[in-house]
């Protein structure tokens, strides 16, 4: 028993709504697909529903029933009519990155690098078991209440167990990578490419290629062969490890591009000009993660049931994205954004912990030392009297 609510966004191939779960009381996504006409028409015979239902709806939904992790939509369920399929999705309060970028405006270099991060173990996750996702962009990474990341829309993606995919052209072309705009067979790659476009548009709050006044894909191409490095302009205020990161995943040669294991890798050094400056004032939640950590919050457990407070929960995952939030949301936001720095190097905040040890450690030292000294100068006044 469900109801059908309210459209809250697109995605490829159906329009999504609100939807409510009339025996749970809990809130889902519902995406509406317009079946194929020859679905449609089996479904309509007797018998053939069962068979029609397992082999002709889209992909999207053989796919997302097999996805468990913490970085990726989770699944609910799917049922279809005479001629629609109704995926029941994961109800995730923030709304996408698009989204926050239209309420917040660009986003903070390191804010953006915590964001990638997420998204490249979402990635790295799909790529491991041989899925393209093919429409990387803002509007298809959700963020939850506690700042987690999910991507979302699989309405394009492919399972490529050989290493590449037809030559389709599917997605969103401005997020394209290259060989897609040609009509060459692809792979993994053409993720990285889109997983680029999707930093730059974080950094940026412009889609790749906005200056770029086209109105055809045969044009885009144009561009794009014309540019500079052929690769989108990058902000010029961006750290050095940042560009390297970006040029890396705009080379041309899908083969040259890094994985996105190897890109975690890369961003784990990437740290956002002022982040120090913000920490060495008095920040010690933005500096010390593992105080959040030891004081009971979650860490990554790199499976979707570990988010499923986000589907229960109200809007309001939008409104930690202010500029002065970092201190005042500190320990929400390292709960699920810093804790998987922590997993990847578990000895990176030891240092800031032990030289506290040592504070105190001293200052009992002093403590005691000048209780002594007090107590001999009793004494030494008693004997005086």
């Amino acid at each position: 028993m469900w109801c059908l609510g309210p459209t809250i966004g697109r995605g490829s191939f159906g329009e999504v709504h609100m939807g409510l779960n009339q025996i749970t009381g809990e809130l889902m996504a519902i995406k509406v697909c317009a079946l194929p006409l020859c679905v449609a028409h089996s479904l309509r015979q007797p018998g053939a529903h069962a068979c029609a239902k397992q082999h002709s709806l889209p992909r999207e939904v053989f796919i997302m029933s097999q996805l468990q992790h913490r970085n990726t939509v989770r699944y609910l369920g799917a049922e279809s009519d005479d001629d629609k399929v109704y995926i029941f999705q994961q109800w995730i309060p923030g709304g996408s990155i698009s989204a926050l970028l239209a309420r917040f405006g660009p986003l903070s270099e390191h804010v953006t690098r915590l964001y990638a991060r997420q998204a490249l173990r979402g990635l790295a996750y799909l790529h491991a078991n041989g899925i393209v996702h093919r429409d990387l962009k803002g509007d298809n990474l959700l963020i939850d209440g506690e700042g987690t990341i999910k991507i979302a829309d699989f309405g394009t993606s492919a399972r490529v167990p050989d290493g590449a995919a037809a030559a389709e052209m599917l997605g969103t072309p401005y997020f394209m990578a290259p060989e897609m705009l040609l009509r060459c067979d692809h792979g993994l790659p053409v993720d990285i490419w889109g997983f680029a476009c999707t930093v730059l548009q974080m950094l940026t709050n412009r889609r790749p290629w906005h200056s770029c006044r086209v109105t055809s894909l045969p044009a885009l191409l144009s561009v794009m062969q014309a540019a500079l490095q052929r690769m989108p302009p990058l902000p010029p205020d961006m750290s050095p490890v940042m560009r390297a990161v970006l040029v890396n995943c705009f080379r041309w040669d899908p083969a040259e591009r890094p994985t996105s294991r190897q890109l975690l890798r890369s961003l784990r050094d990437c740290q956002a000009p002022g982040i120090g400056h913000r920490a060495a004032a008095g920040d010690e939640r933005l500096r010390s993660p593992r105080r959040a950590l030891d004081s009971g919050s979650s860490s990554d457990g790199g499976s979707g049931s570990g988010s499923g407070s986000a589907s229960a929960s109200g809007g309001g995952g939008s409104g930690s994205g202010n500029g002065c939030s970092s201190v005042s949301c500190g320990r929400s936001r390292s709960s699920s954004t810093d804790s998987e720095s922590d997993k990847d190097d578990p000895n990176k905040h030891v240092s800031s912990r032990d030289g506290g040890g040592e504070a105190l450690v001293f200052n009992v030292v002093v403590a005691g030392v000048a209780l002594t000294l007090a107590i001999l100068a009793q004494q030494a006044a008693g004997l005086i009297l």
